[in-house]
């Protein structure tokens, strides 16, 4: 029973992976990065109450084929670092919230309102974080005009 379990999980990553690099699309379709958080797995495994879900996933495995098969491909894979606040800062205007838990699914900006699920925030921060080369990019409105700054990540202080 746990071989089975084991396969079926294998075969998952597999598919997710393969899924991510797609190999059987032309070239001129495939992507041409792939963008990872670099998380901390095995302090995540440390925690009792994240360490089932985590092992269970196969974090260092689905890391492990993508970046095999991605490699295989011609596809450039960036990290980015695991103490980007990815999870806690506003994709459009840049706030940081230093407050939110896991617990909170839900990203709530107190500076320009917005309102998403926090996972997808953070996606959206983890690829203008690689589009960028590794500078966090804000937006600021002046008047009727809006346009993009790129600004280096705070290493102290409060962030925004």
């Amino acid at each position: 029973m746990h071989t089975r379990i084991a396969n079926v999980r294998n075969d998952a990553l597999h598919k997710a992976t393969s899924a991510l690099v797609v190999r059987t699309k032309p070239e001129s379709e495939r992507p041409t990065c792939i963008v990872l958080e670099d998380l901390n797995i095995s302090g995540m495994l440390k925690n009792r109450k994240l360490s089932r879900a985590i092992a269970d996933v196969g974090m260092y495995e689905f890391k492990r084929q993508v970046l095999d098969k991605a490699a295989f491909a011609g596809i450039e894979v960036k990290l980015v670092s695991r103490w980007e606040p990815s999870s806690k800062t506003c994709h459009a205007c840049g706030w940081v919230r230093e407050d939110l838990t896991l617990a909170d699914r839900v990203f709530v900006c107190m500076e320009c309102g917005v309102v998403m699920d926090r996972d997808l925030n953070a996606a959206y921060n983890v690829a203008a974080f690689a589009e960028n080369g590794g500078e966090r990019r804000t937006v600021s409105y002046t008047g009727s005009d809006a346009c993009g700054h790129r600004v280096r990540p705070e290493t102290s202080g409060s962030g925004g």
